[in-house]
């Protein structure tokens, strides 16, 4: 198992242009699910900041800001290597083109 890891990571995780290891389909789906319920939760605390007292609207809109951050980030870099195929299998994976 450790000789795949290698060979899917060109340099070491410190070295420049190190690429992260590749994830599965599965684990990219999750990822997926996981940022639009976090973006489900925004929807949420945005919906009522209406509803929330003074001395609370500023950390629901600091989480809020958080959340929305990390969820954006998710479903971008997700979407991203979804796109590129880079996940275990998909057209980006360089096992995958070493098998052909």
């Amino acid at each position: 198992m450790d000789e795949q890891n290698e060979s899917r990571s060109p340099a070491s995780a410190g070295e420049p242009g190190a690429r992260p290891p590749l994830l599965s389909r599965g684990s990219m789906i999750l990822r997926a699910v996981a940022g639009g319920y976090l973006l489900y939760i925004v929807w949420n605390l945005v919906r009522d900041f209406g509803q929330v007292q003074d001395t609370q609207r500023l950390l629901i809109g600091g989480v809020a800001v958080i959340f929305a951050a990390v969820a954006i980030w998710l479903l971008a870099t997700t979407g991203k290597r979804f796109l590129r195929g880079e996940y275990r299998g998909g057209s980006g994976d360089p096992d995958r083109s070493a098998k052909k």
